[in-house]
């Protein structure tokens, strides 16, 4: 079974959105609403996937001063363009991690 295709089916999507005109903060926006539904559980049985998911959402909710407009956007706000780069990278290593993984179980499946 494919555990990891809901995944995959998120960052795919947030790849594309990352390849998105504007700055790099509101692609990641964009980004995160894709697999903003996931959560670390998701990734329990591939550690190197779950520490990456854990680095982004992370970087992604430093600033929590402000509820209302929420975690991400806020620190998104106060995010360099040094940054942003590379929580954008982060982004697409993750995407390529879980086809990776997604590559080998069915490569051990057969």
């Amino acid at each position: 079974m494919d555990h990891l295709g809901y995944a995959w089916e998120k960052f795919q999507s947030a790849i594309f959105a990352l390849a998105g005109d504007g700055r790099t903060q509101s692609r990641i926006l964009s980004a995160s609403r894709s697999f903003h539904v996931l959560q670390l559980k998701d990734f329990a049985n591939y550690p190197e996937l779950h520490d990456q998911y854990r680095e982004i959402t992370d970087r992604l909710t430093v600033v929590r001063t402000d509820p209302d407009k929420g975690y991400v956007p806020s620190t998104l706000e106060s995010m360099s363009d040094d940054e942003a780069g590379e929580v954008a990278t982060l982004i697409i290593e993750m995407a390529f991690g879980i086809a990776r993984a997604r590559l080998e179980a069915a490569k051990n499946s057969n």
